[in-house]
């Protein structure tokens, strides 16, 4: 919405943008569901929010000062989308973590469910709070979002089930090359 109003994007543009935000699943999935994988979910997924945070929040102080352009937004975009890939890619070995064997099947339907309903949700919200506040101030909240998520998981403390670490660990190149 913000190249939209801000920088009259057109059909072009919007497909760059769109584009931007998922290139990273294309260029460092394998590599980050290998690092995810020796490393500890939760504190990836914090750092994927504070990331993700410090990268939104870029793009209403540049527009404040008059710098914001259509090249900080796609970069910003490109910014999102790493943080992204190491979010949800943490959280699919977070959630066996903090849910009990038996109820893990629930937790990821509900999981999946609610990201549909966001993806449904999201983009008339979105266009609401554009109306209400403008496109710049409407990734001020998205910013603040990604804060709160770090912060309750931060709060988060996963229990007994935690899964081993594996004793013995391959190259992350041949990890990587392997789960391909």
């Amino acid at each position: 919405m913000l190249a939209v109003t801000e920088f009259d994007a057109g059909a072009r543009d919007m497909g760059f943008l769109a584009a931007a935000t998922w290139l990273p699943w294309l260029l460092i999935r394998l590599p980050a569901e290998v690092w995810i994988d020796r490393g500890d979910a939760r504190r990836i997924m914090i750092r994927a929010d504070l990331w993700s945070a410090a990268v939104t929040a870029s793009v209403p102080v540049a527009w404040a000062f008059g710098h914001l352009t259509l090249a900080h937004v796609f970069a910003a975009a490109l910014g999102v989308g790493f943080g992204s890939v190491f979010f949800r890619t943490a959280y699919a070995s977070l959630v066996p973590q903090v849910v009990a064997k038996d109820d893990l099947e629930q937790a990821n339907s509900r999981l999946v469910g609610t990201e549909s309903a966001m993806q449904i949700a999201g983009p008339g919200v979105g266009g609401a709070l554009v109306a209400l506040v403008g496109a710049a101030y409407t990734v001020v909240l998205d910013s603040i979002s990604f804060l709160v998520s770090a912060m309750c998981l931060a709060r988060m403390r996963p229990g007994a089930m935690s899964r081993p670490t594996p004793p013995a660990r391959e190259p992350m190149l041949t990890s990587a090359a392997s789960a391909g």
